[in-house]
């Protein structure tokens, strides 16, 4: 499984949504109560999100409340009026009343907005047009997608629908949180009332009739064992999808990830390297270059206090020229043929030795710490795989980190 690695969020605010540029959205935690709306920026200087921008400092000041979601072009919501971070840190006035803007859940790269049962579409040229009412009038959006497809529930036990090609289709009890172009919906299902997390696919026939496609529930998925509640809040256009759950046993709540729908679901802690003692509590988005950001919690032993703060879990990308390659090569060659069962796996080639000699501590300690990842991926058993690719992940984290400083 792919491996992150974890930076924390300034501010001790939450983080809420990520675009593809990599800005992140969320709100402060303030002593006084209030929310008020921040983002992050990547820093092109150093890594890291160390650039955040109070919508409170600027000129004119905004009062924003929590900002829970950004687009491609950098229009943010909610707000008594958008937000475009792109086009200079602007106020942009529109048509959209107060109440529609207030109330916004979601939004594409086209600039449709979701706003409780409307769906709202806003330009730098339309300014705003008037809300196209979805078919229920006590629906709730909750995902939208850049086709336009809506998903969220409706009715006061709240039951999930798809809106899409002018289709609307229940799904069962329950509510869907996202959708990607390929109508891959995310959320959550209903069971004597526990909420279970769930995914699964539109596929409208010739006629336009929904075909639903269940897909595996995350308390039947090995990795995590039985989970009784939780929620599946986003899914990108790969397939990718996260969420958050809660241990069965310790009732601890969990930030999890899934490859691909029907494929092993993982508890996010165990596949992001070293956290600082921060523990994941959820997974509230992730953009196209699978960079996942939520909310995570530090307690003080001593003390018992909780800190909240956002974070951003970032994929680690093995980027080995052929060189460095043809070591890996042959270094999981040499470890497999002294492992009962593996030896023969592959030939180990020549000059290893010095290439080995070569390296830097900290390129070793990389390279050792992806190989034996690698190799755990053979074991049969899903618990011991999970804890030494947790620890080799928090190794070559250390190791990386350690070899960007020098």
């Amino acid at each position: 499984m792919q491996q992150y690695n974890f930076t924390l969020l300034s501010g001790g605010g939450l983080a809420q949504g990520i675009n593809d540029q990599n800005q992140i959205v969320g709100f402060l935690l303030k002593e006084d109560g209030t929310r008020p709306g921040v983002w992050w920026l990547p820093n092109a200087n150093a890594a890291g999100y160390q650039n955040m921008v109070n919508p409170a400092t600027m000129n004119p000041p905004l009062t924003v409340p929590e900002l829970t979601a950004i687009n491609n072009i950098g229009l943010v919501i909610p707000g008594s009026e958008l937000i475009c971070i792109n086009w200079g840190d602007a106020n942009f006035s529109t048509t959209l009343s107060p109440t529609v803007l207030n109330g916004a859940t979601a939004l594409n790269n086209s600039g449709q907005i979701v706003s409780g049962g409307n769906i709202c579409f806003w330009s730098p040229s339309a300014k705003g047009l008037a809300p196209i009412p979805l078919p229920l009038s006590d629906s709730t959006g909750y995902g939208i997608n850049d086709l336009g497809d809506v998903v969220g529930d409706f009715a006061a036990d709240p039951e999930g629908f798809i809106f899409a090609d002018g289709n609307y289709n229940g799904t069962g009890l329950g509510s869907m949180k996202d959708i990607n172009v390929n109508r891959l919906v995310v959320g959550y299902v209903t069971n004597k009332s526990v909420n279970s997390p769930v995914w699964i696919q539109y596929s409208p026939d010739a006629q336009g009739a929904a075909t639903i496609l269940p897909m595996n529930e995350i308390k039947y998925i090995e990795y995590l064992g039985e989970v009784a509640k939780g929620q599946a809040t986003a899914v990108n256009n790969a397939g990718t999808i996260v969420g958050f759950a809660n241990d069965p046993q310790s009732g601890e709540q969990f930030a999890f990830l899934a490859d691909q729908p029907g494929s092993p679901a993982a508890d996010l802690n165990e596949i992001v390297g070293y956290t600082q003692g921060w523990h994941l509590r959820d997974a509230m988005d992730i953009n196209e270059s699978g960079l996942i950001v939520g909310t995570c919690t530090y307690t003080n032993k001593e003390t018992g206090a909780e800190d909240v703060a956002g974070y951003v879990a970032t994929p680690v990308k093995w980027n080995l020229n052929p060189y460095l390659g043809g070591t890996l090569a042959g270094l999981l060659a040499t470890l497999a043929n002294g492992i009962s069962g593996m030896a023969g796996m592959a030939p180990a080639p020549k000059g290893l030795g010095q290439a080995w000699e070569s390296l830097t501590v900290e390129q070793r300690e990389t390279l050792l710490s992806f190989a034996i990842s690698t190799l755990a991926g053979h074991l049969s058993d899903r618990e011991a795989q999970s804890q030494i690719q947790r620890i080799a992940a928090a190794a070559a984290s250390r190791a990386l980190d350690q070899s960007n400083r020098l």
